[in-house]
Order: structure tokens, then sequence, then C-alpha cells
């Protein structure tokens, strides 16, 4: 795997902020064939433009992975890189039977095309107004192969699979598209994810995990949050750095002559 979350490690960093912000609450049922995310989801949104606005922008970067158009499809042939081309039909992600409820309405979709949804508004929300949005949907997950991000046998690295607002963008809300450069989506918003998975699963995340239920993870991140699923045990080294506690989390078993190494090396770094 090409990312640092599978290959290496990732930080257990939760940076908390204050005043207005957006809120993404998620309850997410892994189905039994561990293909699809059941998800139901809502987002409280703000307002961040100085201008009032008549529609709302969410971002569905799922359907990067859905067909031979999207724009990761051509950067990755740029690349050389034809695995996304030749992909069967079981490898490729998707977002299915998307529900959306606001301002008293409700919006079905059997399947989404875009990477991107505009909700039109029936009254401009002011800035710094907030909106609550609801939805049900489906991800249909894809192979990791193509990015890092989904499925590798029974493991599972998720990230921006979700819907979620986009921001970075300006009053114009632009159309914005997947081209796995981890180039950041949602910075800055409280996220609160609840996992629904058979009990042999495990699940760790780069949110910090909430203590209250057994797959909840809840913050605040300048980057957008990642969260992985195993069935194999999840090897954790905690070190301190500055006087703070950092939790470093492995996605394979390391030894203990790695274990003694990392716990001298990593606080250097």
């Amino acid at each position: 795997m090409n990312k640092l979350f599978f290959g290496s490690l990732f930080l257990m960093q939760g940076i908390w902020c204050y005043g207005q912000q957006d809120s993404i609450r998620i309850s997410a049922k892994l189905s039994a064939d561990v293909q699809n995310l059941i998800v139901e989801q809502q987002i409280v949104y703000h307002n961040p433009h100085e201008v009032s606005i008549d529609k709302i922008k969410l971002l569905n970067w799922v359907a990067a992975y859905q067909n031979r158009n999207t724009p990761l499809l051509k950067r990755k042939l740029k690349d050389r890189k034809k695995d996304l081309y030749f992909a069967k039909p079981t490898e490729l992600g998707a977002l299915n039977n998307l529900h959306v409820e606001f301002d008293g309405k409700t919006k079905d979709i059997e399947k989404l095309q875009e990477e991107f949804l505009y909700l039109d508004l029936d009254q401009k929300l002011e800035p710094q107004s907030s909106k609550t949005i609801k939805l049900r949907y489906e991800v249909k997950l894809p192979n990791a192969k193509f990015t890092g991000y989904g499925i590798d046998k029974t493991d599972l690295n998720l990230k921006y699979f979700f819907i979620v607002p986009d921001s970075f963008e300006n009053q114009d809300q632009y159309p914005k598209h997947f081209l796995d450069t981890e180039q950041n989506l949602n910075s800055a918003s409280y996220w609160d994810v609840n996992f629904d998975v058979h009990e042999a699963f495990k699940v760790e995340s780069s949110l910090h995990h909430t203590g209250i239920l057994k797959n909840e993870f809840a913050g605040v991140s300048v980057n957008d949050p990642e969260f992985y699923i195993s069935l194999n045990n999840i090897d954790k080294i905690s070190v301190n750095v500055d006087e703070q506690k950092i939790d470093v989390v492995f996605g394979y078993p390391i030894t203990q002559d790695d274990r003694a190494s990392l716990e001298f090396y990593l606080p250097l770094h």
C-alpha cells in the first residue's frame, strides 16, 4: 500500500478550536460482505462566506472510483497507472441510495454520478448562519489498490468516502474532484463517528476514541480523518514528545525489536 496510514503509522491527535464550525455526526454500519458502508449522517453547515448563498455544496468523492470518465482515472493514466482503467466492476466504488432531508424537504437519488452535490435552498443562508442536513446513503467501497484507500482483502482504510462540506471553497462554489494528491477536503469540523462492525473487527482512527461506545471516535482535526478497520490485531506505541503523549497506531504487526527501535527513534522525529 502506498499510504502512510497502512505502510507505517498515523498520529492520534485532536486539534480543538472554538467559534462557529461545521459538525459531522455519522453512524456507519459495515455490511456482512465487507463491501459497503450503510451510513446515517447529520451535518450542521455554517455559511463561511461573506455573502448569502442560495445553495450548499457537498462533496461525494467516492464517485471518483465509479467509471472510466473521472478526473481521478485520467490522472492515474498520466502517471502510467492502469489498475483503475482495467478494474472489474466489483472493484469500483460508488454512492448509492442517497436520501437527503433539509428545510422540511426530502430528496432521493438512487445513484449519484457527480463528485459534488448542490442542495438548492428555499431561502438564502446568511453569512455564519447554519443549516442542518440529514442524509442516508450506501457507500460501495473501492479496492484499495488504486489509491491506498478502500478495501485490502478484509482490511479497510477509509478516507474521503463520507459526504462532507468543502471547507476550502469560495463563494462561487466551483465543482471539485478527487485526484489522490492528499488534498485537504474538510478542515476544522467537529466529527463524531461510530462504526457498527462485527465484534471480530478492530477499529482505529486519527480522531480520539470517545470511551463511550466501543468504536466511536470524535474530535476536531485540521486534516481529513482516517479510519482503519481490520481483522488483525492493531499494534500501538505510546511516546512522549514535548510532554505530550502521542499514540502511534500501525496497520500491521511489529516485532519486539521493531518496537524497541521505534520507541527510541519516534520521539526524535
